[in-house]
């Protein structure tokens, strides 16, 4: 009697791990995290903290993307791009370009501020970058020249 009781208790335990086992779980689908489209500036100025005017320049993004823009009076370029990009690399263009004014940046301006290394002698000035268009996000480059 005593064998037959844990042999049934046997077996039901073995069916019951086996109908959990044999369960699937319904798998859910993935996430869509939704891509927002971000404003970020990036402003561009002398040591002398004068900015450059109408300076073409062009932007590199992480996914090979490329665009062209000219700064504003205040050397700034408003960069709108999709939240996961991140910008790589900026280039400046002095080919031609005649200084025809522009403003002297404020000194709270200067807290994000970058300096950054020019080549000399050069029309084009390179810089890399791993900057994250995040909403309102803001830098500024300091070129080591007047």
């Amino acid at each position: 009697m005593k064998n037959k009781k844990i042999k049934a208790f046997i077996l039901l335990t073995g069916l019951s791990i086996l109908s959990f086992v044999s369960c699937k779980t319904k798998q859910l689908p993935p996430k869509n995290i939704p891509v927002i489209e971000e404003t970020a500036f990036i402003q561009v100025t002398d040591k002398s903290q004068m900015s450059y005017r109408g300076l073409s320049c062009t932007v590199t993004f992480s996914d090979g993307t490329i665009r062209e823009y000219k700064t504003d009076d205040e050397g700034k370029i408003t960069v709108k791009a999709n939240s996961d990009l991140i910008i790589v690399k900026i280039v400046y263009d002095f080919t031609g370009y005649k200084r025809t004014g522009g403003k002297l940046l404020a000194k709270e301006d200067f807290k994000l501020a970058k300096k950054v290394k020019t080549k000399l002698n050069s029309k084009l000035q390179e810089f890399e970058l791993n900057f994250s268009p995040f909403a309102g996000a803001k830098t500024i480059l300091i070129l080591d020249i007047f």
